[in-house]
């Protein structure tokens, strides 16, 4: 059986073998994930991100036991903060969410943000990729949690939640400049605490929906006592729904993919004007003239662009 295949059977082992393959960028694993793409597309992708301290991953637990009574496979990808020093995740599966490791429909995979930018890692796109070959019927990225970098997130997730809690200082104003506006429903978790009727109310301005003019959902939610849960699920509900109309689930896929595309590009490209600089004369030259101020960087951006070979 090929590798290809024992993804597509939930080998659990062979998925795991797979994405640190990616992280260790061995180009083998790009030829099998060639061979799961036309399984991609199926899945729910739900984003959830908002500050730190907003209980984003007691919350995810909780929507992996709503979906696990429905007997629906779930993936969780867990976008955590960089150790400084092994460049893994600080945050690792076995601390996350440990009354699911133990179920098999579960996967729940922890990866490092290694410095990218818009709070998802270099290989969440690939890692969904595999959950979908998989046969996961929805998929959750929780993002690191740094606030307007995490913008990218609504690229990939077909919904985004947008989570926020009384008692984080001035929590509203510090995500509003970011990432509010990508939020499909808002989630005002901690709602036993102090604040949160004022946190709701301060949301509604933003949850107006530019284009439609609808309100956004705003579920006051408390996830250690299980409060609002059935509301959030019924509203995350509602809004798959809307992929069962073929136009809407174009849109969708044609930005996700789009995203995949220029991320994929961008990032090649990196690594090929970087591999440049080391080998090519000319890139040396460019990079000579400029520091003997003998070009300008704007310059030696067009030179480099004109010089840069892509294969």
């Amino acid at each position: 059986m090929s590798i290809a295949d024992k993804i597509k059977s939930g080998d659990i082992l062979t998925m795991s073998r797979l994405i640190r393959d990616i992280d260790d960028g061995m180009p083998e694993a790009e030829i099998t994930l060639q061979k799961l793409f036309k399984h991609s597309g199926d899945s729910k992708i739900l984003g959830i991100t908002g500050l730190p301290g907003a209980g984003k991953s007691t919350l995810t637990s909780l929507l992996i036991s709503y979906y696990r009574k429905q007997n629906k496979r779930v993936g969780v990808v867990a976008v955590d903060p960089t150790s400084p020093f092994s460049g893994g995740a600080i945050l690792g599966d076995r601390i996350r969410m440990q009354e699911h490791n133990a179920d098999s429909d579960v996967f729940i995979k922890s990866v490092a943000t290694r410095g990218s930018f818009g709070g998802l890692s270099k290989s969440v796109v690939d890692i969904v990729r595999i959950m979908e070959a998989a046969g996961k019927d929805i998929i959750i990225i929780e993002t690191v949690g740094v606030g307007q970098d995490e913008i990218d997130v609504v690229r990939l997730a077909g919904q985004v939640l947008v989570v926020t809690a009384p008692g984080l200082g001035d929590d509203i104003q510090a995500i509003k400049a970011g990432i509010l506006e990508i939020a499909d429903i808002f989630v005002v978790n901690k709602c036993d605490l102090v604040g949160a009727e004022k946190a709701a109310s301060e949301l509604k301005d933003a949850a107006e929906d530019n284009i439609t003019g609808d309100l956004k959902p705003i579920v006051m939610t408390d996830s250690i006592h299980i409060k609002g849960i059935d509301e959030l699920t019924e509203s995350i509900d509602i809004g798959f729904d809307k992929f069962n109309n073929d136009n809407i689930k174009n849109e969708y896929l044609d930005r996700r993919y789009r995203y995949e595309i220029e991320y994929k590009v961008r990032d090649k490209l990196t690594e090929t004007i970087r591999e440049s600089f080391e080998n090519d004369p000319v890139f040396k030259d460019i990079l000579k003239a400029v520091r003997d101020k003998k070009m300008d960087p704007y310059t030696a951006v067009t030179k480099i662009m004109k010089n840069v070979k892509l294969t």
